[in-house]
C-alpha cells in the first residue's frame, strides 16, 4: 500500500487553506472509506466510515495504508470563500510506503462593483474625473485596498473577494462639488449570487462661485 497527500492552498499568495473536502475513487467508480486518527486518514473497508478527506489548518490531507491501484480524486467543496477547483487527477499507488503528492490551487470567489458618477438634476449626464476609494472593513478598522477615477463613461470598476467593504468618494470632478452622498457599504459572502454585481451612484452639484463687483467713485479714490 502507498499514502496519498493533498496540498491546498490560495492560488494567489499559497497561504495553506482548511475545509476543502476530497472524495477519492477507485477504479470502478466507488469512494474509498477511510478512519481518522489524530489528524490522519487510513483506508478502511468498512461501509460506514467516512467518505470525504477534509484539509487542515495547514492545508493537507494525508490518507495512508491506500492499496495498489489507479485512483481518482476529485474536489467536492471548497473553503468558505473561494471557488470549487475543476481539479481532477489521476493517481497510481504502485509502490509500497511511497507518497503521492497533489498540488490543489483554489482561486478566490471575485464578485463585480461599479460606481456610477452623474451630475444632479433632470439632465444627468455620465461625470468623468471622480476618484472613489476603496476600504475593506473589519469592525471598526477600515484598511485601504484601492482608489479609481471615473472615465467618460462615468464609471469605475472594482474586483473583490468576500469581505465586508466602503467605496469612498475622495476627489469630485472639475467644476463640481463632492457629492453629499455617505460613504456606501456592502458585504460579498457565500450568500451573494455567483452573477450578482453591485452598483452604486454618486450625484454631483456643479459648484457655485460668487463674484462682487464693487464700483468706486473717482472722487473716492483721494
Amino acid at each position: 500500500s502507498g499514502n496519498l497527500m493533498i496540498n491546498k492552498y490560495d492560488a494567489e499568495d499559497s497561504s495553506p487553506l482548511a475545509g476543502a473536502s476530497f472524495e477519492v475513487l477507485n477504479e470502478s467508480g466507488e469512494r474509498v472509506r477511510f478512519m481518522l486518527q489524530d489528524g490522519i486518514y487510513s483506508f478502511t473497508e468498512s461501509a460506514d466510515a467516512l467518505d470525504l478527506l477534509v484539509t487542515d489548518a495547514r492545508g493537507i490531507a494525508l490518507l495512508q495504508e491506500l492499496p495498489f491501484g489507479t485512483y481518482t480524486v476529485r474536489e467536492v467543496s471548497a473553503p468558505v470563500g473561494y471557488e470549487i477547483s475543476t481539479f481532477q487527477n489521476q493517481i497510481n499507488i504502485t509502490e509500497q510506503d511511497k507518497t503521492e503528492m497533489l498540488q490543489v490551487p483554489n482561486q478566490k470567489c471575485m464578485r463585480n462593483v461599479k460606481v456610477l458618477k452623474q451630475s444632479a438634476g433632470d439632465e444627468q449626464v455620465p461625470l468623468a474625473g471622480a476618484t472613489f476609494a476603496l476600504y475593506k472593513v473589519n469592525g471598526d478598522i477600515r484598511t485601504f485596498v484601492e482608489e479609481a477615477t471615473t472615465g467618460y463613461d462615468g464609471m469605475v470598476r472594482f474586483t473583490v473577494p468576500y469581505g465586508e467593504y466602503m467605496i469612498v468618494e475622495t476627489k469630485a470632478p472639475a467644476g463640481y462639488e463632492l457629492s453629499g452622498r455617505q460613504p456606501v457599504s456592502f458585504v460579498v459572502d457565500d450568500s451573494t449570487a455567483d452573477d450578482a454585481e453591485f452598483t452604486f451612484t454618486f450625484e454631483n452639484e456643479r459648484s457655485r462661485y460668487g463674484l462682487a463687483i464693487v464700483k468706486q467713485d473717482a472722487k473716492d479714490e483721494h
